[in-house]
């Protein structure tokens, strides 16, 4: 973008189309799919999709359970979702502690919010804190737990491939 000048004013100017360079056209199929339209095998379309069931059996996702343990289940989402995409790698074995650690923060502040109501000085509150407290520090592990092996995850998968010696000597195919 270029700035003119006009009436005494800076302003951007836009680039023409013609200065635009020339985008590559799509393809006429997407490769997981079949001339017919369908899914093709081995496509990836799906990925993940296992996982979302999973999730919602661990975070307590359940048919005709109460509001208090939807409002758990929704919050406890949430911050899978948040604390997911912050991970170096999403692997299984993440994904797994990221769901128990996302299920312990939201009953926390489930806690948390009873012994508001029930009032900080009474006894129902007070037992309602300490609930919190046990399921917090229950939380701050497993996350910490969680990106420790994400990070190690994350190395390994990002670590150079191993030096294939024999190939470096063998004369290649066809020269």
């Amino acid at each position: 973008m270029t700035i003119e000048r006009s009436h005494g004013k800076a302003r951007p100017t836009l680039p023409r189309s013609s200065d635009l360079p020339d985008l590559p056209t799509a393809r006429e199929r997407p490769a997981e799919r079949r001339a017919d339209g369908r899914f093709a095998a081995g496509n990836t379309l799906a990925r993940g999709r296992g996982w979302k069931s999973s999730i919602r059996k661990t975070l307590g996702r359940v048919e005709g359970a109460n509001a208090a343990a939807e409002a758990v289940a929704d919050d406890a989402w949430r911050i899978f979702c948040a604390t997911v995409r912050e991970m170096p790698s999403d692997g299984p074995s993440v994904r797994n502690l990221l769901m128990q650690q996302a299920k312990q923060s939201a009953l926390s502040a489930f806690w948390e919010g009873e012994a508001a109501r029930r009032g900080l000085t009474t006894e129902g509150g007070v037992e309602a804190q300490e609930l919190a407290m046990k399921h917090g520090q229950r939380a701050e592990r497993l996350i910490v737990t969680a990106l420790d092996i994400s990070t190690k995850l994350a190395s390994v998968k990002n670590a150079a491939a191993p030096l294939d010696v024999l190939a470096q000597y063998m004369p290649k195919a066809g020269a």
